[in-house]
């Protein structure tokens, strides 16, 4: 997140910061729906593959900023998504 009201990052950005973090470069591989429907039922119940991808949709230029109510929430100032994966890189490993 760049802040309240920056942008939070495309997934493939977001796969980027974690490679750097991690210093090995990732692929951001984005699938058709249809694709991804197949995909996922391989271990998803049907219901649930349809629900998840209703609900992931693509995203409205809103909904890819962070809140500006979130910096009063935490009560101190947003981070960026690669603020956040230099935190977390031990999760990545």
């Amino acid at each position: 997140m760049t802040g309240a009201t920056g942008n939070v990052g495309r997934p493939r950005e977001q796969a980027h910061a974690i490679g750097d973090v991690l210093g090995t470069p990732l692929r951001f591989t984005e699938l058709a729906r249809a694709e991804a429907r197949s995909a996922m039922l391989r271990f998803m119940p049907e219901p649930v593959v349809d629900g998840t991808l209703s609900i992931l949709g693509e995203p409205t230029a809103a909904e890819r900023r962070g809140s500006p109510d979130a910096e009063r929430v935490l009560g101190r100032p947003t981070r960026t998504f690669a603020e956040w994966a230099v935190r977390n890189a031990a999760a990545f490993r």
